[in-house]
């Protein structure tokens, strides 16, 4: 029980955090995209137990950085919101060339932290590589699928075009990521990607539903 809180915890958290930025300082937005993009990756290794099944706890931060484009493009438009995505996907080059060049160095005798980065690290390259496609195909077609939902019917709630746009995406980011990381690495990737996928709609559903009772325009 307390993993499936702290689900919900995330998701409504991440989702105040992002309806405020929008709200007060979309500024920021662009911040949060990159922000929750990275996190999903470097905290992408620990699996937990939610809902009886095994999984991990970043699901809510790849959700969390399509809903901050998602409200990058209601309040600055389409090319904000792939200027943000450019953004982050130089941040993820970024990042895996710092910890590329971290674990070349050599370690002191008395260090006792390498063995742990060379287990974190070690995957990393791998997971950096699909997250990256998966991130782009999946970043771009939320932001054409949203914003054809928002032109094609005026009057939709954003929760509601934020729940279809998401749930497009997630799907696309969850079948390149996982064929694209995971093939080899676990024995069942169809099961894995359903199970993932599941999780993230959950996320989706509740970040939905918080964005179309918390936003307001101004």
């Amino acid at each position: 029980m307390q993993n499936e809180l702290l689900f919900f915890f995330g998701c409504f958290l991440i989702t105040g955090l992002v309806v405020t930025c929008a709200r007060y300082a979309h500024q920021h937005l662009t911040l949060l995209v990159v922000f929750f993009g990275l996190l999903a990756n470097i905290l992408v290794q620990k699996q937990v137990l939610l809902f009886g099944i095994h999984a991990t706890t970043t699901d809510v931060f790849a959700v969390g950085s399509l809903l901050s484009v998602n409200f990058l493009q209601r309040t600055q438009g389409n090319a904000a919101a792939k200027r943000a995505v450019l953004l982050t996907f130089a941040s993820f080059l970024f990042f895996c060339l710092v910890t590329h060049w971290h674990h070349m160095w050599i370690p002191s005798a008395e260090d006792t932290a390498s063995v742990h980065y060379e287990h974190i690290l070690s995957n990393m390259p791998r997971f950096f590589a699909a997250s990256c496609a998966a991130y782009l195909v999946s970043q771009y077609t939320d932001i054409g699928v949203f914003s054809y939902v928002s032109k094609r019917w005026k009057a939709i709630p954003i929760g509601l075009a934020i729940l279809i746009s998401l749930s497009i995406s997630e799907w696309i980011d969850t079948v390149i990521f996982s064929y694209g990381a995971l093939w080899g690495v676990m024995s069942n990737i169809t099961e894995v990607l359903l199970i993932s996928y599941g999780i993230k709609l959950l996320a989706v559903g509740a970040m939905a539903l918080s964005s179309q009772l918390l936003y307001r325009p101004q």
